[in-house]
């Protein structure tokens, strides 16, 4: 449980997020299927804390 806590903590810091959404989950119903769609979002190309984005195109090829 504890894992599993942290790195959906860590994945919505990653999207711009506050870590205390995941509060969200106590919700019933919704709040689980609230936290999927906001842990879904696509991270900014942007380096961030844990480093730089795997999707940021930083040599462009041609």
């Amino acid at each position: 449980m504890v894992p599993m806590l942290s790195v959906s903590v860590r994945r919505l810091r990653d999207t711009g997020k506050p870590g205390r959404r995941m509060l969200i989950a106590l919700i019933p119903l919704a709040g689980p299927v609230l936290c999927l769609v906001t842990m879904t979002v696509d991270s900014g190309p942007a380096t961030n804390q844990y480093g730089p984005s795997p999707k940021a195109v930083s040599h462009p090829v041609g």
